[in-house]
This record gives structure tokens, sequence and C-alpha cells, in this order.
């Protein structure tokens, strides 16, 4: 019950293709969002408004390492959303690929950033989280077998910056 009248209120469907589902519901700290992913891409709700809206389609623009521009589809995979409630963490699979990497999500301007150096691939995985004032720490996945040593990255969310992220 989102409307505190002790009845169900329909708000969204989550459409479900082949043997894709909804996955990943996450509420907002303060509560008055829902967050989900379907194979449509990335919605929110605002439950006071009973509103919907798609806030990251299924389709993203990659750029290859000589700046050629390409569309690929992905499934997100929602982690966490930022203390403060604005910023959600998110993994992008893109589904012909092996390599999968974490995204920022500003939710009020519908804007998806890429965390430098967060891809996660078959054997090696990237740790990150939130701090307690709503930046992001990273571990990079290590490569022993080229002697890299494991270390952290420290990055703070500035919304008014055109990249949100900067190097801590």
């Amino acid at each position: 019950d989102l409307s505190g009248q002790n009845k169900p209120q329909h708000i969204a469907d989550c459409v479900k293709e082949n043997d894709e589902t909804c996955n990943s519901f996450l509420w907002s700290p303060d509560g008055r969002y829902l967050a989900w992913s379907d194979p449509r891409g990335i919605w929110l709700a605002q439950v006071e408004e009973l509103s919907v809206q798609l806030v990251q389609p299924d389709i993203i623009t990659v750029k290859d390492p000589r700046g050629q521009e390409s569309k690929s589809r992905v499934d997100y995979e929602l982690h966490s959303w930022s203390p403060a409630g604005r910023f959600i963490l998110v993994k992008l699979i893109p589904s012909a690929e092996g390599v999968q990497w974490y995204s920022l999500l500003d939710t009020r301007l519908a804007r998806l950033v890429n965390i430098p150096e967060s891809a996660d691939y078959s054997n090696r995985s990237s740790k990150i989280t939130w701090t307690y004032d709503g930046d992001l720490l990273v571990a990079p996945a290590s490569l022993p077998e080229f002697q890299q040593a494991p270390y952290l990255q420290f990055w703070q969310i500035i919304p008014t910056n055109n990249t949100l992220l900067s190097p801590g």
C-alpha cells in the first residue's frame, strides 16, 4: 500500500521479455522513490505522486579507443542509493560482451556517468561502496598475474560538474 489508504495502488507495469525479469528494486533512503530495472531500462517511481518515468533506456552510447561511438543494449543491476538519495550505483551488463562496469545514475537529471576503472571481467571484479558523506570508494579489480597490487580510489560526487565525478 503506497497511498496510505489501505488499498494497493497500481503505479507501473514491469515488462518481462523471454527469461528476463524485473529486478533490483530499491527504495530511496527517504522512502519517496522506488527504482527498478527491467528489459526497457531503469525506472523511477515517485510514490507520493504515483508517477513513473523511464530515467535510463536500455540503449547506451559507447566510445571505442579511437573515439568512434556505437549504440549497445545493456541490462542494469541496481546496487544502492547514495546516502543523500539522489544517485544510484548501477552495474551495466552489455548483452553480448564479457565485460561489465559500474556507473552512477543522477536521478534528477537522468544522467548516467561511468565510474573509471570499475570494469569487471570474468575472473576479476571491482568492489565499490558509498562513503558516509555520499562519495564513492572504489577498489578496482587487481591483476596479480601482472604483479599489480590492489589499491583504492576515492571519487567525490559534484552534481554541478559535467563529469559528475572528481578524484579525491
